[in-house]
């Protein structure tokens, strides 16, 4: 089973609704039901993840602007910017079933 590990920034603490975000969680919500075990890490709420990860402290290194950083396998494949869906199934040898005209409800387009 392939694992993805996301290392995000402290969140900001809005009220405000962020599309970005949305559009994350569902990729991620996606991933899972593609049989991919997803983490996700705060670095507020989990910092021990992040200490846990020596590659990610490195990448990391002082400053905050190198997050989120992204880990597949245990190998980082993208720092200081969140990966679309087609390049996150990409990176994880799946094909992306939205653009496969794959539109059943709650499957790939729903």
């Amino acid at each position: 089973m392939k694992k993805l590990e996301i290392y995000d920034p402290s969140a900001c603490c809005s009220n405000q609704i962020d599309p970005v975000a949305e559009q994350i969680a569902d990729d991620l919500r996606w991933l899972a039901e593609q049989g991919v075990e997803v983490k996700r890490y705060n670095f507020a709420r989990e910092p021990q993840a992040f200490a846990a990860n020596a590659e990610v402290l490195k990448e990391m290194g002082a400053v905050m602007d190198r997050l989120p950083i992204t880990v597949i396998d245990e190998k980082i494949v993208a720092v200081g910017a969140y990966l679309s869906r087609d390049q996150l199934a990409q990176k994880l040898g799946l094909a992306d079933q939205r653009t496969a005209g794959c539109c059943a409800p709650k499957t790939c387009c729903g």
